[in-house]
């Protein structure tokens, strides 16, 4: 059955309900399209459906204001069927509403990243000179360590390492960088920028390599986590750590998660 037009239905009595079974509803301009449905009727609308709504395809809901205008709800075109679940209250001042990926909505608090400590390590101590003409990787002297003050923290890692190379052929050298976190190899990195000192023979090459890394470790609180930078050299050559008490450093932030 199709009604066609309503134009107004009359309860006996106060406080009555009228059920209206029906394919298609047309109120004017709304089509609502529906199984069953019931709801109490009063001289401002219906105020309770006891079944779902469903509004017709491309259609919205339209909210309009107290005064003047209006706000509409409208699924995308073509959207996957998503049931939103809002949250049980109106949650506090400047939170935003955030999903966990199947509808259910929820508020949350805005959170900006937070430093806890900053540790900082300086290594000026000119080195002895390192055969490197191994693969094996040498360790720097360079380290700090960092004892987390909060649960889940990140720590963000900034290192300055300067290293010296002395090569029979100029323009040829060239090394490598390590980062690690007590023995676990975190990352490494190619090549220094040199600057040759312009003498014959054997040539001194120098320079810094700059990394910043953000670490994520597991630990226990109470317990600290330590980082350290080992080096070795690509074309056989022998290096040093620090040249005239040129400084490496290491800077370890801790992040609040």
């Amino acid at each position: 059955m199709s009604i066609l037009n309503v134009n107004q239905i009359q309860p006996v009595g106060s406080g009555q309900t009228v059920t209206i079974s029906a394919t298609n509803v047309d109120a004017g301009s709304a089509t609502v399209t529906a199984g069953t449905f019931s709801g109490n009727l009063s001289s401002s609308g219906i105020s309770t459906f006891s079944d779902t709504v469903n509004v017709g395809a491309g259609k919205s809901i339209r909210l309009y204001g107290a005064t003047s205008g209006y706000s509409e709800i409208i699924a995308a075109a073509g959207s996957a069927s998503t049931t939103f679940t809002l949250p049980a209250n109106g949650g506090s001042a400047s939170q935003y509403l955030q999903t966990d990926g199947a509808g259910v909505l929820s508020w949350a608090t805005v959170t900006s990243p937070e430093i806890l400590q900053v540790v900082h390590a300086l290594n000026e101590t000119q080195g002895s000179v390192i055969n490197t003409a191994a693969t094996s990787y040498n360790d720097t002297g360079l380290s700090a360590t960092i004892t987390p003050v909060a649960a889940g923290s990140s720590i963000l890692i900034f290192v300055s390492q300067y290293h010296y190379v002395l090569t029979s052929t100029i323009n040829t050298a060239s090394g490598r960088l390590k980062l690690r976190r007590g023995t676990t190899d975190l990352k490494e990195y190619q090549k220094g920028i040199y600057k040759t000192d312009g003498g014959s023979g054997a040539h001194a090459l120098w320079g810094n390599v700059c990394v910043t890394y953000l670490d994520t470790p597991t630990y226990t609180l109470g317990n600290s986590v330590s980082y350290n930078t080992q080096v070795k050299s690509d074309n056989s050559n022998n290096c040093t750590l620090t040249w005239n008490t040129t400084p490496s450093t290491m800077v370890l932030m801790e992040i609040k998660a």
